[in-house]
């Protein structure tokens, strides 16, 4: 049990104040006093707009999953889990709401903010882990990863004096200890098998009716960028139970991690620009070990 191997600093932790736990997810935000009604534009849309996406039933698998958290995984690790992950989403929500409350060429907040925010709860995937709870941290750190980034369009080609950069850095490297750490897969699924998940919002799954000039009113983009917090919101949280429920849990972070990696180079983010042909910074090492992974069990099953 975690109570008799960590005794000490996990305990301490969740008994804390919850002001002091509310600090602690503090960011260092730009100054907002610049941020004013958002005037993004959104691109024309069709009078009919696509309906949200319904959630797909997931396809069967040969034999049960594995590699799902263990049914003995203490309650206490359980409870920190759960509740450093309700912070993660608390402090991401508030950063959108300010995103949404700027003016359109203002950088009050930027990737930078999401990422660093992200980062400051390494420390509790390094507790779940070394209180052996492995597969909990795993999907910590993987939460965190899908909590790292928003707001890329007012971000181009910034990556606020390397702060981005390092903290991807940082989290790729206790992701990667963790991916090594972590028992391979027995359950083996191709991308086209995994259970879907919704795709990243787009302002064709807008539901505000029709844009008479050809363009949204400042009504209607108040309501789209609400409904875009929402879906990305369910979006993050539909991944997370996907590999919280086990299987193979190498295609499904490798399938995520891809997909925010190719998001995040076209707006230049997590990319150096100072070195000339740079790749994305973007949990490289992570991404890649995921690929190794991959490639030696497709090896395998050609032999």
């Amino acid at each position: 049990m975690l109570a008799a191997t960590r005794p000490g600093a996990l305990q301490t932790w969740l008994q804390a104040p919850a002001e002091s736990k509310r600090k602690r997810d503090s960011t260092d935000d730009h100054n907002d006093d610049d941020e004013g009604t958002s005037g993004t534009v959104a691109k024309k849309t069709s009078a009919s707009k696509t309906a949200r996406p319904k959630k797909q039933a997931k396809p069967a698998v040969a034999a049960k999953p594995t590699n799902a958290a263990s049914k003995n995984t203490s309650k206490e690790a359980k409870k920190l889990y759960k509740e450093t992950l309700k912070a993660v989403e608390k402090r991401h929500i508030e950063l959108d709401k300010k995103v949404k409350a700027m003016s359109p060429n203002s950088r009050a907040i930027t990737v930078t903010n999401y990422t660093t925010s992200a980062a400051k709860h390494l420390p509790t995937v390094k507790k779940l882990d070394t209180a052996g709870e492995t597969v909990l941290a795993f999907n910590f750190a993987m939460a965190l990863a899908d909590a790292s980034h928003r707001n890329i369009t007012t971000s181009k080609f910034s990556g606020e004096g390397g702060s981005c950069v390092e903290a991807f850095k940082k989290m790729d490297a206790v992701l990667l200890a963790l991916i090594n750490k972590r028992e391979k897969p027995s359950v083996q699924l191709n991308v086209e098998d995994l259970p879907e998940v919704p795709h990243r919002w787009t302002d064709d799954d807008a539901e505000v009716g029709v844009f008479k000039t050809g363009r949204p009113n400042k009504q209607q983009r108040n309501a789209m960028e609400r409904q875009e917090m929402e879906w990305e919101k369910e979006r993050r949280a539909e991944r997370r139970g996907r590999r919280e429920e086990g299987g193979d849990w190498v295609q499904m972070a490798l399938v995520d991690l891809k997909a925010d990696r190719d998001e995040l180079v076209q707006f230049g983010v997590g990319v150096l620009h100072d070195v000339k042909g740079s790749p994305s910074t973007y949990f490289a090492e992570s991404i890649a070990r995921l690929e190794e992974f991959i490639a030696e069990r497709e090896a395998a099953a050609q032999t």
